[in-house]
């Protein structure tokens, strides 16, 4: 290929990426041992984003390029995690570094996608820096704003279902461990939620205030399928039954709730759909 020479989509152009994220990713593991668990996780949770996001562009009915910038993305968003956990020990980024930014300049120093055409190659990078903002930049190029709502629905709707797997399992503490395992609720996280529907992870003091926090995921989603498939798992619900039975907090999930079924009826998930 001459220099500068930009290739259209192919199943070889998955498979190198795939590669070379594989690879990456292993030189994280001391020697012959296998991942620390942490980054384990965040391996396992990279693989199964990228197929939410394929499955979502899919239902879009992007075309079948779109369908595999979608699910690379997915594959890529969290490179940032890996030298993340390895220098700070910890995926807390206000304590660290925004690993979105940290992944945007991993990838795009790698080369992986610079064979691709510009508009992929773009979407995929402004995919990852912007994956973790607490809303989407106003700045975002209009070429790349379909995918950076996508990748952003598809990471909520996995870590939707992984919070709830480690609480199931009484291990939440390994999955947030700078969390304290109390299950009191922030009177000023509700006041904000209640004001806003929106809050921070500063404002976060329990296990109840992070499940506060992701149910207020909910107004942050982008598509339609996004939409149906919160209905069709019972996120809502099953957030709400881990949290006190009090009035703010049945207002804040009945009116996810109400959005969610809105939106999931609405006829929105287009490429333009706002």
């Amino acid at each position: 290929m001459r220099k500068n020479e930009r290739k259209v989509w192919t199943v070889n152009s998955m498979q190198e990426i795939q590669e070379w994220f594989t690879s990456y990713t292993r030189s994280f593991q001391n020697g012959d041992n296998p991942l620390e668990p942490l980054l384990e996780l965040k391996l396992r949770h990279s693989f199964r984003v990228a197929g939410e996001a394929c499955s979502l562009a899919r239902e879009m009915g992007m075309d079948a390029e779109s369908v595999d910038v979608a699910e690379t993305l997915g594959l890529l968003h969290d490179v940032g995690r890996f030298p993340q956990y390895r220098e700070f020990r910890t995926f807390y980024d206000a304590a660290s570094v925004d690993h979105g930014e940290l992944g945007w300049e991993t990838v795009k120093r790698s080369g992986i996608l610079e064979p691709l055409e510009e508009a992929a190659k773009l979407a995929i990078l402004d995919g990852i820096r912007f994956h973790n903002k607490k809303e989407v930049p106003s700045g975002v190029r209009t070429s790349s704003l379909a995918m950076v709502k996508l990748v952003r629905d598809a990471d909520k709707l996995d870590v939707f279902e992984l919070v709830q797997d480690y609480l199931d399992r009484g291990a939440i503490r390994e999955l947030l461990p700078r969390i304290p395992v109390t299950w009191e609720v922030s009177g000023e996280l509700l006041d904000t939620l209640g004001e806003t529907g929106r809050a921070s992870y500063s404002q976060v003091r329990s296990v109840p205030d992070f499940l506060l926090v992701q149910l207020s995921w909910v107004f942050d989603l982008n598509f339609q399928p996004s939409f149906r498939r919160i209905l069709e798992r019972r996120v809502i619900e099953r957030i709400e039954n881990r949290l006190p039975r009090i009035p703010q907090v049945k207002r804040l999930a009945g009116k996810a709730r109400d959005f969610a079924r809105a939106y999931a009826e609405a006829g929105e998930g287009t490429l333009d759909g706002e």
